[in-house]
């Protein structure tokens, strides 16, 4: 029995000291022995590879940034021109005086139906032969202004006041054919589609601070393409296109209704914008003015014939709108576009004086907004 304990002891003895083997420590005499921890898996280091060894193999330098002077001029007959512009900054005379806007500093420029005397005299002969004596030319004609596109909305719009009866009315329905090309649609703008936006009658820059109204200065730009140095006429450009961070569009639809006539209170849209931002607003659709008659059909833009929410100004029925939860309410109606000049929630509503508050209105606005961020 002795010697059975004597071996135990002598096993036990051995697995202390193989313990201590692996641990660096050693058994103290009298103390029971431990179980040692098992020992920490060390990792061997990884060999150097071109990949990972950062001392020997710096990382490769980013791409150079593009050079600012490169630009995309769209022209005229629809080719399009990339290269580097030959000057470092373009003068516009402006009507508080002139300025000298740096390249590197532009996003867009926009010449304007003044600067292209060829297209603003053939407005102006299309417009005339809207009231030619044969019907073939007058067809001809309205044909080439709705070819032309929106880009000439603005000299159109001009003479929409027309004297002749046959004039007139063509130039209302190529009006209404130009808005329905220019809505807001759900895909985003690209630099093919701001270049079918209205042709005003001076030279717009879009700078990366702000947009101004002007004469470009240099009638011609000299731009280093892949195939040389070119010379480009102004009057040849339809617009010029520079690579800089874009701004965020944000887009929504929604139906404003009844329920949110402006005495019941208005709709909030949880669309935020922030002052300097371009809004843009189509809404359609009929509501039964039911006070009036349930044959009595109001559109977004409201009629005098339901009264005045504000007399003059807002006839009943209109759509309205309110930047925040205090400013002042406007009129939206069936197309309206504005740069917000204080930050706010927009809110939607149905202009109508607050004495119908128990009625019914059936129907509904359907209504797009489409905010172009600063």
């Amino acid at each position: 029995m002795s010697q059975l304990r004597g071996g135990h002891l002598l096993i036990v003895l051995a697995l202390s000291f193989a313990c201590s083997a692996l641990t660096g420590a050693e058994p103290h005499a009298g103390e029971p022995p431990v179980d040692a921890p098992p020992p920490e898996t060390v990792e061997a280091p990884a060999e150097k590879t071109p990949d990972n060894t950062a001392d020997d193999h710096p990382s490769k330098p980013e791409s150079p940034p593009r050079d600012p002077r490169s630009i995309r001029l769209y022209l005229m007959d629809d080719s399009v021109i990339t290269g580097l512009l030959s000057v470092a900054d373009i003068e516009v005379e402006t009507d508080f005086g002139k300025l000298t806007i740096p390249v590197d500093r532009i996003r867009s420029f926009r010449p304007g139906l003044a600067s292209h005397p060829q297209l603003e005299k053939q407005v102006s002969e299309l417009i005339d032969e809207l009231g030619a004596d044969q019907f073939d030319r007058r067809e001809a004609a309205q044909r080439a202004l709705l070819k032309l596109g929106p880009a000439v909305k603005e000299a159109v719009e001009r003479h929409q006041d027309d004297t002749d009866n046959e004039r007139r009315t063509r130039i209302k329905t190529i009006l209404v054919e130009f808005d329905e090309q220019d809505e807001p649609g759900d895909e985003d703008d690209d630099a093919a589609a701001r270049d079918q936006s209205v042709m005003i009658q001076r030279d717009t820059v879009e700078t990366t601070e702000f947009t101004l109204v002007g004469r470009i200065v240099p009638k011609s730009f000299t731009v280093e393409s892949p195939y040389g140095p070119l010379t480009v006429k102004l009057s040849d450009i339809r617009s010029g296109q520079r690579d800089v961070a874009q701004r965020e569009t944000l887009r929504k639809s929604f139906a404003v209704d009844g329920a949110h006539m402006v005495f019941l209170g208005l709709k909030e849209t949880n669309v935020r914008v922030e002052r300097g931002d371009k809004v843009s607003i189509l809404a359609s659709g009929t509501l039964t003015m039911t006070p009036f008659g349930n044959r009595a059909f109001s559109t977004p833009d409201g009629a005098a014939n339901f009264g005045w929410y504000v007399e003059g100004k807002i006839p009943g029925g209109a759509l309205v709108a309110r930047m925040g939860d205090s400013g002042p309410i406007f009129k939206v109606g069936s197309k309206h576009t504005f740069t917000a000049e204080r930050a706010g929630t927009l809110h939607f509503g149905i202009a109508l004086a607050g004495n119908h508050a128990n009625q019914a209105f059936p129907g509904q606005y359907s209504v797009k907004v489409v905010v172009r961020r600063k």
